[in-house]
């Protein structure tokens, strides 16, 4: 499937702004986006597919728009390859 420019562009400054503001609730987010809460909802968790942020419920909280929003550690994006040259220590 392929995603059309418009939404990859709203992914990509999702993505940007989860990097800055980790920790915030999909409620938080839309709402400092000024977004729509289901589609801002609908985009993480594309973005959670992909990879590239966890989406965690706390213990008390159920509710789906509650859940805080992280980013994956950069080092787990990297190919394996890399990550073991970086912690072998050979690149410079």
């Amino acid at each position: 499937m392929r995603v059309e420019e418009g939404e990859r562009k709203e992914q990509e400054i999702l993505y940007e702004f989860v990097n800055v503001n980790k920790g915030l609730s999909i409620y938080e987010i839309s709402k400092s986006l000024q977004w729509d809460v289901i589609e801002t909802y609908n985009i993480l968790k594309g973005l959670e597919k992909e990879g590239l942020i966890h989406i965690k419920a706390s213990e008390k909280e159920e509710d789906e728009l509650n859940k805080r929003v992280y980013p994956v550690e950069w080092i787990k994006l990297l190919p394996e390859d890399v990550k073991k040259a970086l912690t072998s220590g050979k690149i410079r």
